[in-house]
Order: C-alpha cells, then sequence, then structure tokens
C-alpha cells in the first residue's frame, strides 16, 4: 500500500471516528443505552484502527528516508572516488611534464563539480 493510500486511509478512519462520536452523543442526549455503546464501541474500534495506521505510516516514512540517506551515501561515495581518480590522473601529468594536460583535467574536473 502507499503512502498516499495509508493517508487516504487515514483521513476515513478519522471521519469514521467523528461519525461515530457524533452518534454517541446523540444517543446519550436521547437516552438510548444500546446506541450509546455501540456508539462508544465503534469509536474505540475506529481510534485503535487509526493508531495502527499511525505507526505504519510512521515506519514506512522511516524506510523511505533511510533508503534515500542509502542513496545519498552511495553517490557520495562514487563522486569521491572519481574525484580521487582525477586527482591521481593530474598528478601523473604533472609528473610527467604534460602541464597542458594537466590543466585540461583540471578544468575537467571543475566542470564536474
Amino acid at each position: 500500500m502507499s503512502l498516499d493510500a495509508k493517508h487516504i486511509l487515514m483521513l476515513i478512519l478519522s471521519g469514521m471516528l467523528a461519525i461515530a462520536g457524533g452518534v454517541t452523543s446523540s444517543a446519550i442526549v436521547i437516552g438510548n443505552v444500546n446506541l450509546v455503546i455501540i456508539g462508544a464501541a465503534s469509536s474505540g474500534l475506529f481510534l485503535v484502527l487509526q493508531v495502527i495506521v499511525a505507526f505504519v505510516l510512521k515506519s514506512e516514512a522511516e524506510k523511505e528516508l533511510f533508503l534515500l540517506r542509502q542513496i545519498n551515501l552511495k553517490q557520495l561515495e562514487r563522486g569521491m572516488a572519481e574525484a580521487e581518480t582525477l586527482n591521481s590522473r593530474i598528478q601523473q601529468e604533472i609528473r610527467e611534464g604534460n602541464l597542458q594536460r594537466a590543466i585540461e583535467w583540471d578544468e575537467f574536473r571543475r566542470r564536474l563539480q
């Protein structure tokens, strides 16, 4: 179930909880004990369902955040490896005396940043 579907489910449960609360209040006013019990039980049920869905939403959001952090870490590691490779190449060109090639590699590195 997607995160948006879970949010919609939360809204539906909130609406049902409000309706059950309204029924319970009306039953109290008219003095119908059986309807009060049914309304209170359904309010409790919808409240418990809402809490469960909230915990599921939180755990899903935490999983997505963890995955995004892992992806970001991989991208940073890849960028560091590329920078290290380019730095090695520039140093090699300098050692070999190819200053023009070293400048070209340095400009290439700057464009990547």
